[in-house]
């Protein structure tokens, strides 16, 4: 088992201070100097807290998302006796149209619209980090 680190005791440690010998993590150890942050004169980072990403969000959304939309089709379903339904899968390039019911046509031209604005959103911000990052 990884040791802690002496200073936050929070992550493993990866080094040692040149100077005191304590082991370090990654957050409190500073290569230039190969010290930790007590013997170079810093402050110690406060402790790290886990925090869920935006990927993680994203993917909690998007099937309670789906979970809500099965749930209100199978209710329509039930009051009205018909349900439409339609849809846009996008596999690699190659989309894939889905859609039965009166209202089909215009549930397919929904999804592609919001498919459209999705990519067009990840274009832009994939454009605009490989900006940053080319800065």
């Amino acid at each position: 088992m990884a040791k802690k680190c002496d200073l936050c005791g929070v992550q493993d440690a990866a080094y040692v201070c040149r100077t005191c010998g304590r082991n370090l993590c990654a957050s409190c150890f500073r290569p230039y100097t190969w010290k930790c942050v007590e013997c170079d004169g810093g402050v110690a980072p406060a402790r790290v807290q886990p925090v869920m990403s935006i990927s993680t969000w994203l993917l909690f959304a998007g099937v309670a998302v789906i979970f809500v939309g099965m749930i209100l089709a199978a209710l329509g379903s039930l009051v009205e006796g018909g349900v439409s339904f339609g849809g846009i899968f996008l596999i690699g390039p190659i989309p894939i149209i889905l859609g039965a019911g009166p209202l089909s046509f215009w549930l397919v031209v929904l999804g592609a619209v919001i498919t459209l604005a999705a990519l067009s959103f990840y274009w832009i911000r994939r454009r605009k980090m490989e900006e940053a990052v080319l800065e």
